[in-house]
């Protein structure tokens, strides 16, 4: 697990990150909601430590951020339709 992170600043980073990661954050999912991911060897959906199932970072870049539309906005706009999505569309 790697934590100390935000929201916002993974989705800043979604470019460096392991694919294979899972991305857990604390709810009401926010830009600066406080967020950690999670690797393969946990798979769970469940809670951990505070922390609830966001988004897996493959679903994200794939499906959402790789979209032309999704690219031209800013970090804080491609972090405010992200949360839409996970909330909404997953």
């Amino acid at each position: 697990m790697e934590s100390g992170q935000t929201l916002i600043s993974l989705v800043a980073d979604f470019a460096n990150l392991d694919r294979e990661a899972t991305i857990f954050a604390v709810k009401p999912w926010e830009r600066h909601s406080p967020a950690m991911l999670v690797f393969d060897e946990l798979d769970t959906t469940e809670q951990l430590d505070g922390y609830d199932y966001f988004l897996e970072v493959e679903v994200a870049v794939a499906d959402f951020l790789a979209t032309p539309a999704i690219q031209k906005l800013s970090v804080g706009a491609q972090t405010d339709r992200l949360i839409e999505y996970a909330t909404n569309d997953c």
